[in-house]
């Protein structure tokens, strides 16, 4: 529950953006139109906004792209 991650909620950012801000912060890049559209999805389905969001965040800061060019 970090201070990004909850100034996300706070700020009432939409999903799409905050999974924008996301790629941005681990990928430097922006995710593709089927990434944010999966992403999205798996956000509706947590139980609440800052779940899903470290959810997600930890995925990216996880994955195989960000470990061999980060």
């Amino acid at each position: 529950d970090g201070p990004l991650l909850r100034g996300m909620v706070e700020e009432g950012l939409e999903e799409r953006a905050a999974i924008d801000r996301m790629f941005l912060w681990t990928l430097s890049r922006h995710p593709t139109g089927e990434e944010k559209e999966r992403l999205a999805r798996r956000l509706d389905e947590a139980p609440d906004m800052i779940q899903g969001y470290r959810a997600l965040y930890w995925g990216l800061l996880n994955s195989l792209e960000f470990q061999t060019n980060h």
